[in-house]
């Protein structure tokens, strides 16, 4: 606006602006007006521009987040599992937790960097952890991670005891549940029954076939499961085990004998049908034949044989076992050369049903049953000590023998103990553990045939060579057979020094009753006389060949836990002393046994 010329005009009409006109046309009022709006936009753009730093500077300073791809493996079981989802669990400086369905991508986004856990638990119903797996993680970039999810592994070893047509099946303790798996027609095994205690019964299981497989639960996480378990019907007689000869064994083609074992779950007598194979043909040998030996001369050198065994019942159940074996050329023998005849052997086996079954082995190819010990009970388990037997009666008692000779064993005490399924004797302690894990422990320092009661020892004690006892009640068993009045033993020959023989230093495999690969990375033998060293080192090959004997009369589970292995190492030593003619003071003192691994 031009102001003179605004001035001119209204001095030429002669009109008085009023104030507020006077106040809008004054030039100091609008240079200062347009001062403010220049402050206001200035103002505006540095408020943004301040806005606009501190939103970087935070940025920066906050640090980048990433991005985790989880892939994971389930391991393949027969088992059908009630899983439903996973839940992803990441602990660090931030918390991150996220529960997805199964087969769905598993992502975490917007993670800062830092060390962090990563859980990852596939759930069932309840809540109940079936896998899982926990590593720990460093995230500073976007990265995937690998996973097998598994489960924990214990040793089940299963207990049966068959009452009637009632069979119970007694798992460790300690668990908080316990499921039973049975197979089905698809050959997979469906979850049966979920127990709070160890001891499950199956009734009215007679004419049945069951296969079953284990679990448990402890803090709500399922372990891993037991191999197949399976039950032949009540009505079926057991594999039977083939002792001589032993799996894939070269023997003379002289006049041998076949020994097996046969057991039936329901305590009947058995018979058995024999036949001997080769590459041409079949023969059979013998049919409803009662015993469990057989001699036999007619091999013929350098041949290959497979020996079967059909074992049945009255009822015509049947089961069978076979194993192959050779025959060599026969040895021609020079004139005038004496041959030194070897120790006799002699075997004390738990014969189940048949009571305890005494070998004599005459050589390592010809085992041979000499007589036997009828108890009242199946026996399970046979410890020799001294010219004493200390036999288990499964779920019964002990019952202790005399060894008049090896044609003849008498009974002298019974003790009754019930649920009683292993026994232990080291040195002068004799154990006695039930299917509850209860253990008590008795002396026979001063009478090898009256235990004197002692008291009750935790479970980690069990066979120990100091036995702390805790308690000291009444003693629970009663003889129920009169003692025969016995006079204390000679005292033990004066302590000597220990010497170690080792036998084996690498692995070494031995096949097991079920034809098993044990591999045995060291057996070594404590002696405690020169004469007993000496013998060893002298007999290498014959003391090899009789841990051969007694390994295959055992399961490969049994060498799969402690107490096996300890059984398996009394065997041995109690063998080796029968061999040496010496006892566990000037023989051997000590077995030290180390598997490897078993196949």
């Amino acid at each position: 606006m031009n102001l003179k010329k605004v001035e001119k005009e209204i001095e030429n009409k002669k009109v008085k602006p009023s104030d507020e006109f006077t106040e809008i046309t004054s030039k100091d009022n609008y240079l200062s007006k347009t001062k403010k709006e220049r402050l206001y936009i200035f103002s505006a753009l540095g408020v943004f521009l301040i806005v606009t730093i501190i939103i970087v500077i935070s940025i920066v300073f906050r640090g980048s987040n990433y991005k985790i791809r989880l892939n994971y493996t389930l391991p393949d079981s027969i088992v059908s599992e009630s899983i439903s989802n996973i839940k992803v669990s990441l602990l660090g400086e931030k918390n991150y937790s996220t529960t997805y369905n199964l087969n769905e991508d598993i992502v975490l986004e917007n993670i800062g960097k830092g060390n962090y856990t990563l859980n990852v638990h596939v759930l069932g119903e309840e809540e109940i952890v079936y896998y899982y797996d926990s590593i720990e993680v460093f995230v500073n970039e976007d990265q995937d991670i690998n996973l097998n999810l598994r489960k924990d592994r214990i040793i089940y070893s299963p207990q049966k005891e068959i009452l009637g047509n009632d069979l119970s099946i007694t798992l460790p303790t300690g668990y908080d549940s316990y499921l039973i798996y049975t197979k089905n027609e698809n050959g997979n095994y469906d979850l049966s029954r979920k127990a709070d205690t160890n001891k499950i019964w199956l009734r009215n299981i007679s004419g049945s076939r069951i296969e079953l497989v284990f679990s448990v639960i402890k803090d709500k996480k399922v372990f891993e499961y037991s191999e197949p378990f399976l039950i032949n019907a009540l009505s079926y007689p057991d594999p039977p085990e083939i002792l001589f000869p032993q799996s894939n064994a070269t023997i003379l083609p002289e006049k041998t004998v076949f020994v097996w074992k046969g057991t039936h779950p329901n305590d009947v007598e058995l018979l058995y049908d024999i036949y001997l194979k080769t590459s041409d043909n079949e023969i059979s040998l013998l049919t409803d034949y009662k015993e469990t030996y057989f001699e036999y001369d007619n091999l013929i050198e350098n041949n290959d044989y497979i020996l079967k065994v059909v074992a049945k019942d009255s009822a015509n159940q049947k089961s069978e076992s076979q194993i192959s074996f050779s025959t060599s050329k026969i040895p021609e023998i020079e004139e005038n050369i004496v041959i030194p005849e070897l120790p006799k052997i002699y075997l004390f086996s738990a014969g189940g049903n048949q009571g305890v079954v005494v070998y004599e082995i005459m050589s390592t190819n010809e085992p041979k049953e000499v007589s036997r010990l009828n108890v009242n009970g199946r026996v399970s388990q046979v410890i020799k000590r001294d010219n004493y037997l200390y036999v288990l009666r499964e779920n019964q008692g002990l019952t202790i023998a005399e060894i008049k000779n090896e044609n003849s064993l008498e009974i002298i005490r019974n003790i009754e103990f019930p649920n009683l399924y292993e026994i232990a004797l080291t040195d002068n302690y004799l154990y006695f553990k039930n299917n509850e894990d209860k253990i008590i422990v008795y002396s026979i320092a001063k009478f090898r045939t009256n235990p004197e009661f002692l008291g009750e020892v935790i479970l980690g004690q069990f066979a120990s060579k100091n036995p702390q006892v805790f308690q000291t009640p009444t003693t629970p068993e009663t003889p129920t057979t009169p003692e025969t009045p016995t006079t204390p033993e000679t005292p033990a020959t004066p302590a000597v020094v220990s010497r170690e023989i080792t036998l084996i230093s690498n692995d070494y495999a031995i096949r097991s009753k079920s034809n098993s690969n044990v591999y045995v990375s060291n057996y070594t033998l404590v002696v405690g006389s020169e004469g007993a060293k000496k013998f060893i080192e002298d007999n290498y090959s014959y003391v090899i060949e009789m841990m051969r004997v007694v390994f295959s009369s055992h399961e490969a589970s049994d060498f799969q836990t402690t107490n096996g292995i300890n059984e398996v190492k009394n065997k041995l030593k109690f063998s080796m002393n029968e061999m040496m003619n010496m006892n566990d003071v000037n023989g051997v003192k000590e077995v030290k046994l180390t598997i490897s691994r078993i196949q």
